[in-house]
């Protein structure tokens, strides 16, 4: 039997708390977001793939700004700092053949997924 130190007791208790609070955050936005009626990230991100004057890079660019919004929240994507931080998330992720990659297969997705 293994024992369990009262460190080990407080990490445990935090790991629950933290679940616990994004479980909250998580059923927040989805009602303040359908209280307000705007649409999620994503779903905005779905319809800007409708349209054919936007070039690649815009799409990708939607795209990573999309999911970092949905992420952290509506309210961070109104912070001018977030338009700094997406940027370097975008650049960090074309840095690499492998995420210039996903990002294309995630647009192909994304395109071909029905509007909700």
């Amino acid at each position: 039997m293994t024992r369990i130190s009262n460190a080990d007791q407080v990490l445990l208790l935090l790991q629950e708390q933290i679940s616990r609070l994004e479980k909250t955050r998580s059923n927040t936005r989805v009602t303040a977001s359908k209280r307000s009626g705007t649409p999620e990230p994503m779903t905005r991100v779905r319809g800007l793939t409708a349209h054919k004057e936007l070039s690649e890079d815009d799409l990708k660019r939607a795209l990573v700004r999309g999911l970092l919004v949905q992420q952290l929240g509506d309210a961070i994507g109104n912070d001018p700092a977030f338009e700094a931080v997406a940027n370097d998330v975008i650049r960090i992720i074309g840095d690499t053949q492998e995420g210039r990659d996903l990002l294309d297969r995630a647009l192909l997705q994304l395109g071909s997924t029905p509007s909700i």
